[in-house]
């Protein structure tokens, strides 16, 4: 049994009519016109996967919102005061001489810092608009309002140190994603064309 090549299908072209001055019906050919323009940094069988990006970023970015809030207000014992995930660390660095409130002070600090690399990172990937110090800006107005609230709960305590930390947080994330894009946008241009 002899196989015979497939054929392939050459693409239809598309014919003009013209009328001559003689009044004669002339078709020529034309090259076949793209069925729809190419699109901007996008591969064309994937149209919506930057909006689905985007989309799946603010979502995430809004859980991440929610988890910190419940983090923040959510009521705590006043009958430890050095309590939580962050007294435990505290109070294991003792056993290597160093002194719980002070350790404690450092770790609160930077754990507020860290609990806030995800919001500069976040709002400047789901919001691909937002510059640095706008991010920045929206880092201390959400730990202003947090800062804010917590003067109202009687488990928590609102200080400008928190308010610092949070902020500077937000900046450290924020200028993360500015180095990896810049670093991104340097790679794409030392490339041959």
């Amino acid at each position: 049994m002899r196989c015979r090549p497939r054929s392939v299908p050459s693409e239809p072209s598309a014919t003009a009519s013209t009328i001559s001055r003689d009044g004669e019906l002339t078709a020529r050919n034309t090259p076949p016109s793209s069925p729809e323009p190419p699109t901007r940094g996008r591969h064309p069988a994937r149209p919506y996967s930057g909006r689905m990006r985007t989309l799946v970023l603010r979502i995430l970015f809004a859980v991440y919102l929610v988890v910190v809030g419940v983090i923040v207000w959510t009521p705590v014992s006043s009958d430890t005061p050095f309590g939580g995930p962050i007294g435990v660390v505290a109070r294991w660095l003792t056993g290597f001489g160093l002194p719980l409130a002070e350790s404690y002070t450092v770790l609160e600090v930077a754990a507020n810092v860290v609990m806030f690399l995800p919001f500069g990172a976040l709002a400047m990937t789901a919001f691909r608009w937002t510059r640095v110090w706008s991010t920045t800006l929206a880092g201390l107005a959400t730990s202003g309002l947090i800062e804010g609230v917590q003067l109202f709960l009687p488990t928590r305590y609102s200080t400008v140190s928190d308010l610092v930390a949070n902020t500077s947080g937000a900046l450290l994330g924020a200028l993360a994603v500015a180095w990896a894009r810049r670093r991104a946008l340097s790679a794409a241009a030392s490339r041959p064309s």
